[in-house]
């Protein structure tokens, strides 16, 4: 909640993004506390609901890293008078600018903001599922009203890139290494993936999981 209050009152991006950071990992702490509460008399069993919490961490974990660093990414490629941008208005024009580079921060931001079908939007809903599941659905309900107060200023990312011109004509997007934009674009793509084939994912890292707590 602090770091969602605090992201909202930010007008410098990376400070946004910084802070919405906090509420991210405090997200991924709700399965890391489940994991502990599931109890089950036959031990395969409780290690196998273990490893669906321990498994749903991991997904968020991987589904926020990417979408972070492809956000970030792209605000150290964008710049205005040959600097990052620093204010939200900054981003003005992005979009006509650059359109690849804004729609590949525009997969990221959705990801981050929980929106469907992106990998962001199926982590928080394994990682609150599982707090219903374990008789923490106050948990739940704070997680997720805290993910809509979150939106306002995710979308306020967007509509800066998307639906604002750019107030003057020094908005220019500096050269990119191939490298960093396959980068991106990577990440994007991932997210993407992800959010298309989420049961897949889960299954995988919750397996991954399974076989180290067997170990």
């Amino acid at each position: 909640v602090l770091g969602n209050l605090a992201g909202m009152m930010q007008h410098n991006v990376k400070r946004l993004l910084a802070y919405s950071s906090i509420a991210n990992a405090a997200y991924n702490q709700v399965g890391v506390i489940d994991a502990p509460r599931v109890r089950s008399p036959v031990p395969r069993v409780a290690e196998r609901l273990q490893a669906d919490a321990l498994g749903a961490v991991l997904f968020y974990l991987v589904a926020y890293t990417l979408a972070t660093a492809g956000a970030f990414a792209v605000l150290s490629i964008c710049a205005k008078d040959h600097r990052e941008p620093a204010k939200v208005a900054d981003l003005h024009g992005v979009a006509v600018r650059s359109p690849g580079l804004a729609i590949a921060f525009l997969i990221c931001v959705l990801s981050l903001t929980g929106i469907p079908p992106t990998a962001g939007f199926f982590g928080k809903l394994y990682l609150f599922k599982l707090a219903v599941q374990a008789d923490l659905w106050p948990l739940a309900v704070i997680g997720v009203l805290s993910s809509v107060a979150a939106a306002y200023y995710y979308l306020r990312l967007i509509v800066a890139a998307f639906m604002r011109p750019a107030e003057t004509d020094d908005v220019a997007v500096a050269a990119a290494t191939t490298r960093g934009r396959l980068g991106i674009a990577a990440a994007a793509l991932l997210v993407v993936v992800l959010g298309l084939l989420p049961s897949r994912f889960l299954s995988a890292a919750t397996q991954s999981v399974f076989d180290l707590l067997r170990m």
